[in-house]
């Protein structure tokens, strides 16, 4: 856990929420990493390469105008190498406020559907949340 990134990730989330949009953020992290390759990650990190250059870029990733703006302020603040751990926080945060859980189970054999579907049920009940089971 990076306080970093759950620092950020808790504003995003905080203003997303104000306007319900907080289910619209995790998508757009999702489209942001798959957008930045290595060498624009790179020219974004550098410290030599001017803010309004930076923006010019980041202003072309999202038509969402908060996360555009959730960008500037990563921008301004030089925080551009944290949107990974901020990715996963935001996630957290998410998927608390869902009620949702992500569980991996490990077996020395694949688990049958119906052991599957009656493990989530089973863990929905003791722990009061959607469950998502990955084998």
């Amino acid at each position: 856990m990076s306080l970093l990134g759950f620092q950020y990730a808790e504003a995003l989330f905080s203003l997303a929420n104000e306007t319900q949009k907080a289910n619209e953020m995790a998508p757009l992290f999702e489209d942001i990493s798959s957008q930045i390759e290595q060498d624009v990650r790179v020219y974004l990190s550098h410290p030599n390469v001017p803010k309004a250059n930076k923006k010019t870029v980041v202003n072309k990733l999202t038509d969402n105008t908060l996360f555009r703006h959730f960008l500037f302020v990563l921008v301004d603040n030089n925080r551009l190498d944290a949107l990974e751990d901020i990715k996963a926080e935001y996630k957290k945060i998410l998927d608390h406020q869902n009620k949702h859980l992500d569980v991996v189970v490990y077996s020395k054999n694949a688990l049958s559907d119906e052991e599957i579907d009656r493990l989530k049920k089973t863990l929905k009940q003791k722990k009061g949340r959607d469950i998502t089971l990955k084998n």
